[in-house]
């Protein structure tokens, strides 16, 4: 089955997001946005994966127990690729990137399999064809410092990805909480 290790989104912050998407697509861009239920800061793509596999995961992963909730403001639209060809639409990080980015060293040091992820950022689209790109580029300037708003990271999940009819659909299969601050 097709895993990866995630952090998830807060709820609190799906509309938000759902507002930039929708800005977008109303640019008449082609674009597969990411559904809210689905949205997530990839840690470590660890792509098919038998039971065994899984197994060993979920223990390397208790691992990372011993690392601390914190913050983050996730902020600022940006993209993979290049201005001839955007590939991914992205949100970042105001601030917790520091404490994201070791968090996700130190699930990778336990973790020794997958495609790991080094910068830290929010996948909201994924770019189908160049249609009205330079609209496209025009938004994603003028929106290079939204901020979204603040969420805490309490939990790593072990998650696994389904393909459907109408996209992916992701199961939880293994829960590390952090530690908490208080």
């Amino acid at each position: 089955m097709r895993c990866f290790i995630a952090i998830d989104v807060d709820d609190h912050l799906n509309e938000r997001i759902l507002q930039i998407q929708r800005n977008i697509l109303n640019l008449g861009t082609d674009v597969k946005m990411v559904e809210s239920q689905n949205l997530h800061f990839t840690v470590n793509f660890l792509g098919e994966l038998d039971e065994n596999k899984i197994n060993n995961v979920k223990k390397q992963l208790d691992y990372v127990k011993s690392m601390y909730e914190f913050k983050v403001n996730v902020a600022g639209l940006g993209y993979f690729g290049s201005e001839n060809n955007i590939r991914t639409l992205w949100l970042g990080l105001k601030a917790g990137e520091r404490e994201l980015s070791d968090l996700m060293s130190d699930v990778n040091d336990c973790v020794k399999i997958g495609e790991k992820c080094t910068k830290p950022h929010l996948t909201i689209g994924r770019v189908r064809s160049g249609s009205s790109k330079k609209d496209l580029l025009d938004f994603i300037k003028n929106h290079s410092d939204v901020n979204i708003g603040e969420m805490n990271v309490k939990y790593v999940k072990l998650k696994r990805s389904e393909l459907g009819a109408s996209g992916p659909i992701y199961g939880v299969l293994h829960t590390v909480k952090l530690v908490s601050n208080e």
